[in-house]
């Protein structure tokens, strides 16, 4: 099956426990393989199925 890579940009990403949280919730979803969440530059880096 073929991964698809997406980056979204959110604002107000302060904390790296925001950043721990995001990435927990996202990874629930069956779809989602990995998740990297960068309070530096306010993205969320998503590979799906």
């Amino acid at each position: 099956m073929k991964t698809h890579n997406h980056i979204y940009f959110v604002k107000n990403i302060h904390f790296a426990s925001c950043e721990i949280l995001i990435e927990r919730k996202l990874l629930e979803i069956p779809n989602i393989k990995f998740v990297d969440v960068s309070s530096d530059n306010n993205s969320v880096y998503v590979d799906t199925r």
